[in-house]
């Protein structure tokens, strides 16, 4: 129950930091701008750059374990990965 708790903690904190930048954004919407000195560095990435960046990091999760549609979350739980309950005693 702790680790549940703890997981859902972590989601409404990540929830809660998303809204606060949304409301930033939404006041000064400049306030994320890239500055100029950095945007050089950036303009070099297109779609299919961040598309193999995407597939790569899906192929990471999928070999740790993870499923990565609902299909294969389908009972899917930390016993999938190994992981137990009780931490191990040494």
């Amino acid at each position: 129950d702790s680790i549940c708790g703890a997981i859902c903690g972590y989601l409404l904190l990540g929830i809660a930091w998303g809204l606060t930048y949304s409301m930033i954004h939404a006041m000064n919407p400049t306030s994320f701008a890239i500055g100029a000195a950095l945007k050089p560095h950036l303009e070099h990435l297109d779609d299919r750059q961040v598309h193999t960046v995407q597939r790569i990091a899906g192929q990471m999760m999928k070999r740790l374990g993870y499923p990565l549609n609902r299909a294969e979350a389908e009972g899917w739980g930390p016993e999938k990965l190994g992981m137990t309950k009780e931490p191990n005693e040494h």
